[in-house]
């Protein structure tokens, strides 16, 4: 039987258990669910992945990236006849377009880390 998750526990830590495959597995199902969402979701799912930012790898991290980008190329090709996109409202658009400039900047911190 499992032992109850207390508040002392880090509620990052289910993430952290599982391989590398699996945590990518678990971050791109978070981040696709939580995509287009008008509710607390994309905030909580957004924070979670940033919590866990040293577990990114360049792999996901670029995955996030192209999700993003092409939802910033479809808004703006489609926005003007269709006024609905996966950035929900215009607060979750902004908090999107936040976590996409975080998205680029870890990219680019983890190029740098190579060289």
């Amino acid at each position: 039987m499992r032992k109850p998750r207390t508040p002392k526990q880090d509620p990052q830590s289910v993430i952290r258990c599982g391989n590398p495959d699996d945590a990518k597995l678990a971050y791109m199902a978070m981040f696709r669910y939580a995509f287009g969402r008008m509710t607390y979701m994309p905030s909580t799912i957004i924070n979670i992945i940033k919590a866990n930012a040293d577990t990114l790898t360049m792999p996901t991290l670029e995955l996030l990236d192209r999700d993003l980008t092409d939802e910033a190329n479809r808004y703006d090709r489609l926005y003007k006849r269709e006024p609905t996109s996966n950035y929900g409202q215009e607060c979750d658009r902004q908090l999107w377009l936040a976590f996409h400039a975080w998205v680029k900047k870890q990219i680019e911190n983890k190029k740098e880390e190579t060289k």
